[in-house]
């Protein structure tokens, strides 16, 4: 009965412990995503765009994320040296690639249910790797198609170009990806 009631008291604790460092892996994902976005802007002048579109692709907005964009400097330089961005990413080589998960992508807490883009398209595109942060795209209201370009002021709009100099409130105080 000691031992029970001990190992009840115990498994708690454990599991508190293990939370917190699953938390402190989340934070430090997000932290290491904002500081190769800041090297990214230091190396182009610019942040990462939302993602990249061309005339005449997928209307729902298919393209390369600011993930894709931001992988050198998270140490994924294989990874990008790999991709063709001259080719949709639904097709050969790109499309093995879109599928692969890197650790940084991804919350330790994730329960699984919940299925994010990272290079672009829908949300529930088969074979896109799945990916627990998010961009700002800006303040539009739920239907990406039927925004108005105005609303689409975020850091991460599509086909976005922001300068450092234009976050009037400073990176500290500007929601870059949560």
């Amino acid at each position: 009965a000691i031992i029970g009631i001990l190992i009840g008291m115990l498994l708690p604790a454990v599991q508190q412990v293990r939370e917190a460092a699953r938390r402190v892996t989340c934070a430090n994902n997000l932290r290491q995503i904002a500081l190769a976005m800041l090297n990214y802007e230091s190396a182009y002048q610019r942040f990462p765009t939302g993602h990249s579109y061309r005339a005449g692709a997928d209307p729902i907005g298919h393209g390369w994320g600011w993930q894709t964009h931001i992988s050198p400097f998270m140490e994924q330089n294989n990874y990008f040296n790999a991709i063709d961005m001259t080719l949709e990413f639904g097709l050969s080589p790109n499309k093995e690639l879109i599928a692969m998960v890197y650790p940084g992508a991804l919350c330790p807490s994730d329960s699984g249910a919940v299925k994010i883009f990272a290079v672009g398209g829908a949300l529930s595109d088969p074979g896109i790797a799945k990916s627990n942060y998010v961009g700002c795209e800006g303040a539009f209201d739920g239907s990406f198609l039927e925004s108005v370009p105005e609303r689409r002021n975020g850091m991460f709009a599509r086909n976005s170009a922001v300068k450092i100099g234009q976050v009037n409130d400073g990176t500290s105080n500007t929601f870059l990806a949560g």
